[in-house]
């Protein structure tokens, strides 16, 4: 009985086809759209001093591997507004 009540509903078939209908529409989205809108986000959460002061910063990230692509990647996302990427 409790496996039972832990067990997820199946996915209906209308569900999916809705939920792949978004995805695709939120890929053909322009990148400054999409950019936009996770800066404005980080705004509401930070609010106008620190995403201000994140806009003025520059980061350097020195190797540009798993890790130092996944930083460059996030950073860019949340609004820095200068990256120096170096990968010897």
């Amino acid at each position: 009985a409790v496996a039972a009540t832990l067990a997820q509903p199946p996915v209906k078939a209308a569900g999916k086809a809705e939920l792949l209908a978004q995805r695709e529409a939120a890929l053909r989205r322009e990148p400054a759209d999409l950019l936009g809108e996770q800066i404005s986000r980080n705004w509401s959460f930070l609010g106008d001093e620190a995403q201000g002061a994140l806009s003025r910063s520059l980061v350097v990230i020195v190797g540009l591997g798993a890790s130092g692509s996944q930083a460059a990647a996030l950073l860019g996302r949340c609004g820095v507004g200068c990256l120096r990427l170096v990968d010897p």
